[in-house]
């Protein structure tokens, strides 16, 4: 278990449950992270994005996230809806991965760094957390 992806997910959640906002969310890249969480902090709420359609990494069945009583949000807009925060769950190898197939950077990354103010980024072991918060609008 400890081998990656391994990050001390009780220490995890109970740093979530201390600093997350009530207008916030916590938004796990995907389900390698959020499934362990949940486990470690059941009623933290918590979401997690769901993998690309058809990819290799597309390997939990919605009936399988319905049993678990976790269902993966299609993308980050949906997952994040009107919260002033985002508490963004990720590990770093997964960022790299995106790099490989072509893109510029991750999609849920940029969605949020377009819309929300990055505060601040704290590790876990090979994960790590990255606070968002709701970027100031000029005229508002």
């Amino acid at each position: 278990y400890r081998g990656f992806p391994y990050a001390p997910f009780a220490d995890l959640t109970a740093y979530l449950r201390a600093h997350r906002g009530a207008s916030e969310v916590v938004l796990h890249s995907n389900k390698i992270s959020a499934i362990p969480a949940s486990y470690y902090d059941p009623r933290l709420e918590q979401e997690y994005l769901a993998d690309p359609p058809d990819s290799g990494s597309d390997t939990l069945a919605r009936a399988t996230q319905e049993v678990l009583g976790l269902l993966a949000m299609p993308d980050a807009p949906r997952a994040a809806g009107e919260a002033e925060g985002v508490w963004f769950v990720i590990f770093p190898r997964e960022i790299d991965d995106y790099l490989a197939l072509g893109y510029s950077v991750h999609p849920a990354l940029e969605w949020l760094e377009s819309r929300y103010s990055l505060e601040y980024v704290e590790p876990f072991g090979e994960l790590t957390v990255m606070h968002f918060t709701r970027a100031e609008r000029i005229g508002e």
